[in-house]
């Protein structure tokens, strides 16, 4: 999926946006793509060392093997819950940003992204009013260290996707953004 949007965001990019926008947006733009692949890049390498953490684990502890995977696939779903409520936090900061450094942002690019996270938040609602809160239980045979490295891996990893999606949501305002600037000269 993450492949799919860098995909979709340089073909943007290379589809031109270069008649009639101007050179702070397509700055704006480029940037935003920078800090998407690194973020990328990041999780990729993120998902390969939790791979080889709890891999390692499994080794060290072989009787314990279904159980660290459940651990670990507990972590993953719970970390999961909290993600709307920090997208939507995300979403509030990035509205504000664009509401104070550019004024002259075209009104129904923000329409189009007030009612985007509106109906997204009513979906997150529904989906989580659906699901049960779990506990995740490792034995205490497994140290408290490789407990606190699993999770707080799992929870870099979360923020990633996080970071991801809130940029890919900046990308799409900007892009939205040139696209009007691009019609506009176009007439």
């Amino acid at each position: 999926m993450i492949a799919l949007l860098l995909v979709l965001i340089h073909s943007s990019i290379q589809s031109g946006f270069r008649n009639g926008v101007s050179t702070s947006l397509l700055k704006q733009i480029s940037g935003v793509q920078d800090h998407i692949n690194l973020y990328t890049k990041y999780l990729v390498k993120s998902y390969e060392y939790l791979e080889i953490i709890t891999e390692g684990l499994k080794k060290r502890y072989p009787g314990k093997k279904e159980t660290i995977e459940r651990y670990v696939s507990c972590l993953k779903r719970n970390r999961s819950e909290t993600f709307p409520e920090d997208f939507f936090r995300g979403m509030d900061l990035l509205k504000e940003e664009i509401k104070e450094n550019y004024q002259n942002f075209p009104r129904e690019v923000i329409e189009n992204f007030e009612q985007c996270t509106a109906s997204q938040k009513q979906y997150f609602i529904k989906l989580q009013s659906k699901g049960r809160p779990m506990t995740c239980d490792l034995p205490n045979s497994i140290s408290a260290k490789d407990r606190n490295s699993l999770d707080s891996h799992i929870q870099s990893q979360q923020k990633a996707i996080l970071f991801i999606n809130v940029l890919a949501a900046k990308f799409t305002l900007f892009s939205n953004a040139a696209k009007i600037q691009q019609n506009k000269v176009l007439g």
